[in-house]
């Protein structure tokens, strides 16, 4: 199944600079990393929640698809894709992902995903992160999310077989739903759709923990586990908490299958949206 050319150019819009600039936060990261990273002590860090990586550039695909027909006809596809640098103490990426899916040539799933980051460990243990994001998913109501924040990054454990970081800071949040609303047509008394943008701009806090192993009886299973945690500066009753729980299978030097539970919840989402979301997926992942 082909993602229709409509998701493509939505998910290209997101890179346009008068609405977003990721692209120029990638440049700069890279820069910075070039810059500095001779500059820095020789150590490289080179085991992190976003996955193992060696000095230099680094490049994974993940792809996955789900194909039904009889009774009921149902597919759906995901790719995603992760550009790593690391040089010294500095270590940015940048990570993209499109999921579509449809079920009776109907769309039940549209989602993009962008995201940049710059992580520096000015310490063995202690570092810094600056991150940029954008992300829409209609079917959640959500036309645009834009964040933009940094914080602090502490690795308590940093070996090859396991690793504990914990991740404190704060981002601006903007986000523009799409709510719609029936109202009476009072020329032909027929009921109608009215839809509507709805913009909230917010601070919030944004921590997470992130805890990373091998198994002792099977050395080429990962075993993942992060937990985020971004309640509103000004109001924590709202807040999102975001459960990730993954199993990464090495089965060659460039294949891994990568298993993942994902648990999401929002105590005040958009109206007509469930608090829960609950994922489950299975990819393969090419690394390079």
């Amino acid at each position: 199944m082909m993602i229709p050319s409509s998701t493509r150019c939505k998910f290209l819009r997101m890179l346009n600079p008068d609405r977003f600039s990721i692209v120029s936060l990638l440049i700069a990261c890279l820069g910075f990393s070039l810059l500095f990273g001779s500059l820095a002590h020789a150590q490289v860090n080179v085991e992190q929640s976003r996955g193992q990586v060696h000095e230099g550039f680094n490049l994974s695909l993940d792809g996955s698809m789900t194909l039904i027909r009889g009774n009921v006809s149902l597919s759906q596809t995901g790719v995603a894709t992760k550009l790593n640098y690391a040089k010294g103490v500095h270590s940015p990426f940048i990570q993209a992902i499109l999921n579509y899916g449809e079920k009776d040539n109907k769309a039940f799933l549209n989602q993009s995903y962008l995201h940049a980051r710059w992580t520096a460990m000015w310490l063995k243990s202690l570092g810094t992160e600056l991150f940029a994001q954008a992300q829409e998913d209609s079917f959640r109501s959500l036309v645009l999310r834009q964040l933009y924040g940094g914080g602090m990054r502490i690795e308590f454990l940093d070996h090859q077989d396991r690793s504990l970081a914990l991740g404190i800071g704060a981002m601006y949040e903007r986000e523009v739903y799409q709510e719609s609303q029936e109202v009476i047509n009072m020329t032909s008394m027929d009921p109608q759709t009215i839809l509507s943008e709805m913009i909230e701009n917010n601070l919030r806090l944004t921590n997470y923990i992130s805890a990373k192993s091998k198994l002792k009886w099977a050395t080429q299973i990962d075993v993942l586990f992060t937990l985020y945690y971004q309640p509103r500066i000004d109001a924590f009753n709202d807040y999102r908490v975001l459960a990730d729980l993954g199993v990464e299978i090495k089965l060659s030097k460039f294949l891994r299958v990568v298993e993942s539970l994902s648990l999401m919840y929002d105590s005040e989402p958009p109206v007509g949206v469930k608090n829960t979301d609950l994922k489950s997926l299975s990819s393969l992942r090419f690394v390079f």
